[in-house]
Order: structure tokens, then sequence, then C-alpha cells
């Protein structure tokens, strides 16, 4: 495999994230069956404090943003 193509993480790194999305709304919400596709579909991804996560400039929103640890705020163009 390159290491420009995405692997999906191992099924015990997917267990432990299915488990922790399943003890919070909405996810607890979903049956079994979509919450797996969503978990085995899901990309990681790290961002420094102060990075930027979202902007207008970037376009529509594509993706599902999902905050594990630590938060996100955000501000209002004038």
């Amino acid at each position: 495999m390159s290491a420009s193509t995405p692997s999906s993480p191992s099924p015990t790194l997917r267990g432990l994230l299915r488990d922790e999305l399943a003890r919070s709304l909405p996810f607890s919400l979903m049956s079994a069956e979509h919450l797996e596709e969503l978990v085995v579909a899901a990309e990681q991804t790290y961002h420094a404090p102060g990075e930027v996560v979202l902007d207008p400039s970037m376009g529509p929103v594509r993706h599902l943003h999902i905050v594990r640890r630590g938060s996100v705020s955000s501000r209002r163009a004038a």
C-alpha cells in the first residue's frame, strides 16, 4: 500500500471509536449498522491550537467533522 492511500483503522480501533460515539447523541440513536458504516468511513485528523478547520474560502462543507477531544471556537466575519 502506498503512503498516499488511506487505510482503514484496525477492527480494535474501529470498535473503540464506535463505542465512544455510541455513548453520545445523536450517534446513540443510530442503528448499529449505520454507526458501523460511519466508523468504517471515518478519517481521523489532528489540528494544532489556533489552526483553521473550516473557512468560507474553503467552499462548501463536504465532510462531517466530529470533535473527539479539545474544542473548536467559531467567529463570524464582519
